[in-house]
């Protein structure tokens, strides 16, 4: 049996090479969500017909349930609508997506990109400095495919795994048998990556120095 090479997706997408992005698969319109968006339309009218009938109590409650109504649809949906969960694993015939929730990893999307579609595998260390709040980033897989699944050409899947965890499932990808047709080329580097401890500890000094006029 082959071993299986997972990525640990954050989300995935589709994704053109502008980086404009579009949902795989969007959750279909129930019952329940129209009850969730179009129930206030019910409350509005019962609220303004309690107004002419002699009674306080129902007038108060269908005032809170109106005003707390934003409250209630988010409790709601929470509860009703769990977390949308991802999987992701190439292994020797191809790379498997899910997209759905604990209780049915499948519900939203399964995938399977054979490695004969995938004709290039580009990975992206992004970095994004958010001020005070410090710098975060991603990694990101694209898969370009001979024919485009969904709305955009290429599969996005994000990660927040180390660059090392990026390396090590290229390696593997690279030493398929399947894979050797695939263009998979070093991971290229987008804004400006973190300072490292010793760079952060020379800037602080620096500071210091500037402080003290010794700069």
């Amino acid at each position: 049996m082959n071993a299986l090479i997972k990525v640990f997706p954050d989300s995935i997408f589709t994704v053109d090479d502008t980086g404009s992005v579009s949902m795989i698969e969007r959750h279909s319109a129930t019952f329940m969500t129209h009850v969730l968006r179009w129930g206030w339309l019910v409350l509005l009218p019962a609220f303004i017909a309690s107004l002419h009938v002699d009674v306080a109590g129902l007038t108060v409650t269908l005032f809170c349930l109106l005003g707390g109504y934003p409250i209630i649809v988010l409790v709601i949906a929470n509860w009703i609508f769990p977390d949308t969960t991802y999987e992701a694993h190439f292994d020797a015939e191809g790379l498997h997506l899910a997209i759905g929730h604990a209780q049915d990893l499948t519900a939203h999307a399964s995938i399977f990109v054979p490695y004969q579609e995938i004709t290039e595998l580009v990975t992206r260390d992004h970095y994004r400095d958010m001020g005070r709040y410090g710098t975060t980033w991603v990694r990101k897989y694209i898969i370009k495919m001979k024919v485009p699944y969904g709305e955009k050409p290429h599969l996005l899947i994000d990660t927040k795994r180390s660059a090392e965890s990026v390396y090590s499932v290229l390696n593997r990808v690279a030493k398929l048998p399947a894979t050797q047709h695939i263009l998979i080329p070093p991971m290229s580097t987008i804004g400006d990556p973190p300072f490292s401890p010793a760079r952060r500890r020379e800037r602080l000094e620096e500071r210091e120095r500037r402080l003290r006029g010794e700069v």
